[in-house]
């Protein structure tokens, strides 16, 4: 048989009922945070939320069934959790404009510490959101950049360059280039550019 009463709707929380409920929650969040869904873990949570409706309803003015707090908290939780969502991916935006900050209030603050790093996940380790490496810097370290040939002296060197081979190089400035093919690389090597060279040449820097 269907009831015609009509249900009344209840007054909004208050400020102060949700600072109020968040602080109960606190005592017991170890176990109504608690992720495990075993009978002895729901026995408790269910055991919590009474205890919970009961020393709200002590305090608060209006009373308040034990399923309406537990639905209230969970809003409230995603409220928070949009709330830092909003203001991290307004940070990593590239629009301009000045920047946009929406700040929590004490009671979400409170259920921010709570949710732990379930508020605004963890650091990742694999893209760009890591956190990187700083390096110490060090001002002892001296390095220098000189280099020193070392010749064997089991070995001959010589260097042969045609006197002419200067000459031939300041000329090419007035040569015409203007005939110039890409199949003209495939030509035998300038004189002005052959040296003979025999010997064992050793690099080796210095720091």
């Amino acid at each position: 048989m269907c009831s015609n009463e009509k249900k009344v709707r209840a007054a909004n929380f208050t400020a102060k009922e949700e600072a109020i409920l968040t602080s109960l929650v606190k005592q017991y969040e170890h176990v109504l945070e608690c992720k495990k869904t075993d009978a002895v873990t729901n026995q408790q949570k269910t055991e919590a939320w009474s205890n919970v409706a009961r020393e709200f309803n002590v305090v608060n003015d209006s009373h308040r069934s034990e399923a309406v707090l537990k639905k209230k908290f969970e809003n409230l939780k995603k409220r928070v959790k949009k709330k830092l969502s909003e203001n991290k991916t307004y940070s990593m935006g590239t629009g301009g404009g000045p920047y946009k900050d929406t700040p929590l209030n004490d009671t979400e603050e409170g259920i921010k510490d709570i949710l732990g790093p379930r508020a605004e996940g963890f650091q990742s380790q694999f893209d760009g959101d890591a956190i990187e490496i700083e390096i110490p810097e060090t001002d002892d370290l001296q390095v220098s950049n000189e280099m020193i040939v070392e010749f064997a002296n089991d070995h001959d060197y010589s260097s042969t360059v045609k006197p002419s081979a200067t000459d031939d190089i300041e000329n090419n400035g007035d040569k015409n280039w203007k005939k110039y093919t890409p199949n003209m690389l495939k030509r035998k090597k300038s004189a002005a550019l052959c040296v003979n060279t025999t010997g064992k040449i050793t690099f080796r820097n210095v720091l």
